[in-house]
């Protein structure tokens, strides 16, 4: 797995001389040929791109998963979790009067037209984009990843194209470098087909998560050195967190989950620990097993003559065994 880790310092955003890229590398025994990850920024008009070229030591074998990482962000808060439409992802054209409660404060514009998509979540999209990684040595060999089947298909289902006109709605306020003219027919987006925003609106249940980004099912990454560009559009100074584009696999038992498995061996010890108490206060103080001459048998004909009070004498017990019918 490759992790490349990129902050910026105290400085604003828009300042690229405050980016720094901290590269944490995480294989299996690298070859001694392993070169340190490296980076520079291309800066084309309103746009910059951080081009990171990286070695991969061993090649993965599909399926391949490209994963986007942020740290501190908590779309685990109780106001931000609850904050969209379902009617309005299902595809119907919601009345700005109609929409949801949560969605406030971004419900609708200054002119009362609705976001589309409205609330928070949407509003805060991850919105750096990924091209497929190519060949250092040869720019025409790019190993091709898709943003396709990337989400749930129970999500993939729920979501809707819109039965809104493009005159009716507004985009989302942190959606104007992608919309600047606002929608129009041609750019209307189809949230069903959008699987990106699925992904990021199924939120995160802890600060520090993982989304994944792209994939390829077929092809094997080679052995090599690659070159990604990712456009850089998704600030994470305004929260002091962190981003970081994870490269990896998975098998028939998942891919690599460090928390999980600490759970597991977290669990595993407790449950080692409480099976040796149990076992010495055993040999210390081991149960005693039932005995049998307690066990009382009386005659029904004579229970009547007898006082409630008065204690019962052990009946002596029967040759042949005595069904639980019978005791009863």
């Amino acid at each position: 797995m490759l992790s490349f880790l990129r902050r910026r310092r105290q400085s604003s955003d828009s300042d690229i001389s405050g980016i720094v890229d901290q590269p944490r590398v995480k294989s299996r025994k690298p070859p001694n040929d392993y070169n340190t990850p490296q980076w520079r920024l291309v800066e084309n008009d309103d746009t910059t791109t951080c081009q990171i070229k990286f070695s991969i030591p061993h090649e993965i074998k599909a399926p391949v998963y490209l994963y986007y990482k942020l740290t501190k962000f908590y779309q685990n808060h109780r106001e931000y979790v609850e904050s969209y439409d379902l009617q309005q992802l299902k595809g119907e054209a919601v009345s700005a009067d109609d929409l949801d409660s949560d969605c406030g404060p971004l419900k609708t514009n200054s002119d009362g037209k609705p976001y589309y998509p409205c609330g928070l979540i949407a509003n805060s999209m991850f919105n750096d984009t990924f091209d497929s990684p190519y060949k250092s040595d040869d720019e025409t060999s790019i190993y091709n990843m898709t943003d396709k089947a990337i989400s749930w298909s129970s999500d993939r289902s729920r979501y809707q194209k819109t039965k809104y006109k493009a005159s009716e709605i507004v985009p989302p306020p942190n959606w104007a470098k992608k919309y600047p003219d606002g929608y129009t027919d041609d750019n209307l987006p189809d949230l069903s087909q959008w699987e990106s925003l699925q992904v990021w609106m199924r939120t995160a249940g802890l600060p520090s998560f993982m989304k994944l980004a792209r994939r390829n099912d077929k092809e094997t990454l080679e052995k090599g050195e690659y070159i990604m560009n990712i456009g850089l559009n998704f600030p994470v100074s305004i929260f002091g967190g962190t981003k970081s584009m994870v490269i990896t696999s998975s098998s028939i038992i998942g891919g690599r989950n460090l928390s999980l498995g600490i759970a597991y061996l977290v669990v595993a010890a407790i449950s080692v620990f409480f099976g040796i108490v149990f076992l010495v206060k055993y040999i210390i103080q081991p149960r005693k097993l039932g005995d049998h001459s307690y066990l009382t048998f009386q005659d029904r004909s004579n229970t009547d003559a007898r006082s409630t009070d008065s204690y019962v004498e052990p009946q002596p017990s029967r040759d042949e065994p005595r069904t639980v019918r019978e005791i009863l």
